[in-house]
């Protein structure tokens, strides 16, 4: 059935605080790996193991405040609302998935990024 205005914005508010949480995080994961798998400091790029690893935590907001805000505003319409009133999709989640890899993702969420 179709959502209320409520559930549609506590989806979208846990949808955002989730994707936003993932990005940072990912972000802090790959600024430490970067810096043990290379020994340079993402937030200075100098070399060196010896360095001690500094987290750019601008970086990682930036990165966190792009995922909430994709999930809020594209991100949302394309997988709640465009998605399902496409007929063709109901019955071919494969054939969605790929659509989804080879249209949404080069065309949409990359530029974006």
């Amino acid at each position: 059935g179709m959502l209320t205005l409520g559930q549609h914005i506590n989806a979208i508010s846990l949808g955002a605080i989730t994707a936003g949480g993932r990005y940072g995080i990912s972000d802090y994961l790959a600024q430490s790996q970067a810096h043990l798998s290379t020994g340079i400091n993402s937030s200075t790029n100098t070399p060196g193991r010896e360095s001690s690893f500094a987290f750019d935590k601008q970086r990682a907001l930036c990165m966190a405040l792009f995922g909430a805000s994709y999930t809020i505003f594209p991100g949302y319409a394309i997988y709640n609302i465009i998605y399902p009133r496409i007929s063709f999709f109901q019955s071919r989640p494969l054939t969605m998935a790929a659509f989804d890899v080879a249209v949404n993702c080069p065309f949409i969420f990359f530029p974006m990024f």
